[in-house]
């Protein structure tokens, strides 16, 4: 397993940035904001996940960070590499990046295994493609791996928050909705609350998913979801109007502890950078 350090940041805006000259016609210049990626080759013998800023100008990266990578070598050697944080470069071209990174031993005594070139171009509707490409030293000499990654610019969303009512207690709840057409409500939150077991005790849970459900012209939104604990439940809920949603949550642990309950939100804040870990 190979883990890279993370980096977490926060915008407090978005708007698009200005058009730059590109040689492929389906290019365009990079929205500001936060944008995500992850491979998009499908291959199951790697795993990446990046995140990065795009300036409010629209001519620099800032903030690169690759959060998590994992991969072999030839022989199916897997290097122990943690690469350097806070990487920038100019967006060239209007459309295209590249930044270097070096790699230490995060299971030895810090020093250089090799280099990262990333790579990216954006493509328009705030969305990028690139390489990850490792060239290994060392002890790692000869290990070179390419991993095609695709990414997208975080959503700006809606932020609502309410409460679970069990009883006389109420625990908070908490959720995001994306802001224009084809709406999707996401990275739920529920506080701790009382689950029945069929022993007759009783456990104390708190809830999150990075579910993303579907909001309908009807306004309402729901169906099964899987939480973090890797236990079952779903979700429900309609809009009365923009600023105000009700619906029901129900959990069912994989030791049969179990709960239904109703709860209410209100939007507390609007058109705002989504959360760090987006859809997840």
């Amino acid at each position: 397993m190979i883990a890279a350090a993370a980096f977490a940041a926060v915008l407090a805006a978005s708007g698009l940035a200005s058009a730059g000259a590109s040689g492929l016609a389906s290019a365009e210049a990079p929205r500001y904001g936060y944008y995500d990626g992850e491979p998009s080759n499908g291959n199951g013998n790697v795993s990446l996940a990046l995140d990065f800023q795009v300036s409010a100008g629209g001519h620099r990266v800032e903030h690169f960070d690759v959060t998590y990578v994992d991969f072999t070598c030839s022989g199916n050697v897997e290097p122990n590499v943690t690469l350097s944080g806070n990487g920038a470069a100019k967006i060239t071209a209007g459309t295209d990046f590249t930044i270097t990174l070096r790699s230490t031993d995060s299971s030895a005594s810090n020093r250089t295994n090799g280099s990262v070139v990333l790579s990216g171009i954006f493509a328009g509707d705030g969305l990028v493609t690139g390489k990850f490409v490792f060239t290994g030293r060392g002890s790692l000499a000869g290990c070179r791996q390419t991993i095609p990654w695709k990414g997208q610019v975080r959503p700006r969303v809606d932020h609502f928050t309410g409460w679970v009512r069990q009883g006389s207690h109420d625990a908070p709840i908490s959720f995001y909705r994306t802001v224009g057409a084809h709406s999707q409500v996401t990275d739920f939150t529920i506080g701790v609350l009382t689950a029945a077991c069929p022993s007759g005790q009783s456990a104390q849970i708190r809830l999150e998913s990075g579910s993303s459900l579907a909001v309908h012209l009807d306004a309402k939104f729901g169906n099964n979801v899987f939480f973090t604990t890797g236990d079952a439940g779903s979700i429900a809920g309609k809009f009365q109007n923009t600023k105000h949603a009700a619906g029901t949550v129900s959990y069912a642990g994989r030791d049969d502890c179990a709960y239904s309950l109703s709860w209410s939100a209100r939007r507390v804040a609007t058109d705002i950078l989504g959360p760090f870990n987006f859809g997840q």
